[in-house]
């Protein structure tokens, strides 16, 4: 999985991670279980100030791991504080502290969610697939903030797996039910991870009500062994390592239809750029852009990177902006 953060810059990896894009990623899918619902989004703790909220809600970074602050209706905090916290997380950088590269380009964005209905019954299964297959189920229960929690892993057919994590929580005293909604999330983790190597796809239960929750990479930053031992060899050996390219290219086209999307007043188009002639003709008002793959720079078309006539013309994007109306703000 270490590997993939050096050697697999998949651009599709970098949008789902960001938890606001991911969002139209599941829906593209066709997946059954949907996010909670959003509330807002924000790309300054400005415009966190400004936002009209709920008495209760949930407040999370689109970029990072562990940010995020539960708003009860009793709670009252300042909107300053709330914005000096969204401050103090857009100063972090993920992928600088644990390596995860595809972290790098998510926007740094605030969003706030419907505050879910959880209390000490809530219970998280993350489930770890393999060149689109679920392998197995971390199932995560008695969370108390960051004081701990207590989990079990299980195969697709809920038996307990012969394998764990090196440092691990205690597990429950007793063994998890099956869920009644194991075939529609084990269905949905199909769909969302059919386009990557590998990945973890992630649902919370509350009472009765099930979510997705995200798209994550590396559990633990890859960082946490198994144990025994054989078992890293044996998942590992699952990833094959020889269709990356594969996987690479479609990551490439996948995520150029979902980032292929109007904004309220302006359209972005992505064309493929012919390196020798470039004579895709320009179908806005506008200056057109380049958007490049290998280096993600931004450039006008009359001053390229420097990567644009060493690479093959996949490499490279041409972004044409469109009118949809009056344009009062672009949001990109």
């Amino acid at each position: 999985i270490r590997w993939l953060f050096l050697n697999h810059p998949n651009p599709l990896m970098t949008l789902v991670a960001d938890k606001i894009a991911v969002r139209d990623y599941v829906a593209s899918k066709g997946a059954t279980i949907a996010p909670p619902r959003l509330i807002a989004t924000g790309a300054s703790p400005r415009d966190l100030a400004e936002a009209v909220l709920p008495e209760e809600f949930a407040l999370k970074s689109s970029y990072g791991s562990g940010q995020n602050h539960i708003e009860f209706a009793r709670s009252r905090t300042p909107r300053a504080a709330l914005t000096a916290k969204v401050r103090k997380w857009m100063d972090f950088d993920q992928w600088r502290r644990t390596g995860e590269f595809h972290y790098r380009d998510v926007p740094k964005r605030w969003l706030v969610e419907e505050l879910l209905p959880c209390g000490p019954d809530q219970v998280e299964y993350k489930i770890f697939c393999i060149m689109g297959k679920p392998e197995f189920i971390l199932v995560i229960t008695e969370r108390d903030g960051h004081k701990g929690y207590k989990r079990m892993v299980y195969d697709t057919n809920w038996q307990p797996v012969d394998f764990h994590w090196k440092v691990s929580p205690p597990v429950p005293e007793k063994p998890m039910p099956r869920p009644a909604l194991l075939d529609t999330m084990l269905e949905d983790a199909r769909r969302l991870s059919e386009d990557f190597l590998q990945v973890r796809v992630d649902f919370l239960q509350c009472g009765e009500r099930t979510v997705f929750s995200e798209l994550t990479f590396a559990s633990a930053a890859a960082r946490v062994p198994f144990t025994p031992v054989e078992a890293n060899t044996r998942l590992g050996a699952m990833i094959d390592l020889d269709r990356a390219p594969e996987y690479l290219a479609r990551g490439q086209r996948v995520s150029r239809v979902n980032l292929v999307r109007p904004a309220s007043r302006i359209q972005l188009v992505l064309l493929p750029v012919d390196r020798e002639t470039d004579a895709t003709p320009p179908i806005g008002p506008f200056p057109d852009w380049l958007f490049c793959f290998h280096c993600h720079a931004l450039s006008c078309v009359f001053s390229p990177c420097a990567h644009f006539k060493k690479l093959k013309c996949f490499d490279h994007y041409r972004i044409s902006v469109r009118m949809n109306g009056p344009v009062r703000t672009a949001t990109t």
